[in-house]
């Protein structure tokens, strides 16, 4: 059996930085999230790291929400 990712079941709305960042919004309460892969110095970007963002950051670095 393979594990989900926890942004499996989420809606994904852009993308940013040639894909290393990833916008999403949870169908459940509309919160929006964020996958990037801040660690350049691993190989393939290391560990996602998902996480909230705020929607004026999100409109800043996608353009849109």
């Amino acid at each position: 059996m393979t594990a989900s990712a926890p942004w499996d079941g989420f809606i994904q709305l852009a993308t940013a930085e040639g894909g290393w960042s990833v916008l999403y919004r949870d169908p459940k309460d509309r919160s929006l999230w964020e996958r990037t892969y801040p660690h350049s110095e691993m190989h393939g970007g290391g560990p996602a790291q998902f996480e909230p963002v705020a929607e004026d950051e999100a409109l800043r670095k996608y353009g849109r929400s």
